[in-house]
């Protein structure tokens, strides 16, 4: 039996991380590994499951493209903190866009990579199915989620999935970068 749980959220941030000629600063390409200050994961660098990752990664560009919309890029840091964030809601355990050590998805790239984003939305399944057609159908059945991947202010996809007992957490992070 299919077994599936899925939030969404979508927060704009002030414009406020910019530089000297007022252009806003972009995601590093790549970040280090890092913890918060109690050992929970908030960037992992190595996936479980790449193909996986990049299996829903193909899957969400596929679908825009097929409704009219353009590819996200992909961006490695934005991966490797919301793969942490997979797997950190495994390890609490706990599901919801707020960590426990009280961080939202803004605080988290903050934190992680320097940079405060424009915009930034989140979806989050937890499912037993973590294929890519499973996830996305799920996704696309929910008004809210469905929204967060249409949405055209965002431009950029982060894909991080942790495998823990019998369950998959899918983690999608959606910027404007």
């Amino acid at each position: 039996m299919k077994r599936c749980l899925a939030v969404v959220l979508a927060v704009l941030i002030p414009a406020c991380a910019h530089d000297e000629d007022n252009i806003v600063k972009v995601l590093p390409v790549s970040i280090a590994d890092a913890d918060y200050g109690n050992g929970h994961p908030l960037v992992r660098n190595a996936a479980q499951n790449a193909a996986l990752e990049q299996a829903h990664v193909s899957a969400v560009n596929a679908w825009r493209g097929s409704v009219g919309l353009p590819a996200f890029a992909v961006s490695d840091s934005l991966s490797a903190v919301a793969r942490a964030y997979s797997e950190h809601m495994t390890l609490e355990p706990f599901f919801s866009h707020t960590a426990p050590e009280g961080g939202k998805l803004s605080d988290r790239i903050i934190l992680a990579c320097g940079v405060p984003m424009i915009y930034a939305a989140e979806n989050l399944m937890m499912t037993s199915d973590g294929s890519a057609a499973s996830v996305l159908a799920g996704f696309l059945a929910s008004p809210g989620h469905k929204a967060n991947l249409s949405d055209t202010t965002a431009n950029t996809l982060g894909v991080g999935i942790w495998f823990s007992g019998s369950m998959y957490y899918v983690t999608y992070e959606m910027v404007w970068r």
